[in-house]
């Protein structure tokens, strides 16, 4: 195994420390597992790019004529860029107070 040196804010270690010694580990430890499972994780996706890749190639479907239509695909109520549902709390400023005078 190779040592790593890291710079790393003294508040940060700490709080590391005493997380480690709760989970009875070190932070060499914890450091350790994070980089292993990034590294895993990485590949385990590149695999899988390339496993989809190589599925899309060997894919025999024949759509036909039959293409994607953009009003089919976006047929919903959808407001304009410039309109937000109040759901979202993107009332214009004012109609919030307004609605409960009215109620």
């Amino acid at each position: 195994m190779k040592n790593v040196t890291l710079a790393i804010e003294e508040d940060v270690l700490n709080a590391a420390r005493k997380y480690a010694v709760k989970h009875n580990t070190t932070v060499n430890g914890m450091v350790r597992e994070y980089l292993t499972r990034l590294v895993k994780f990485e590949d385990r996706a590149a695999e899988a790019r390339q496993r989809l890749k190589e599925l899309s190639e060997e894919s025999t479907l024949e759509l036909g004529s039959w293409k994607w239509n953009r009003e089919e695909l976006y047929d919903r109520n959808v407001l304009s860029r410039h309109e937000h549902s109040p759901l979202r709390g993107f009332e214009e400023p004012g109609e919030s107070d307004k609605k409960t005078e009215s109620d």
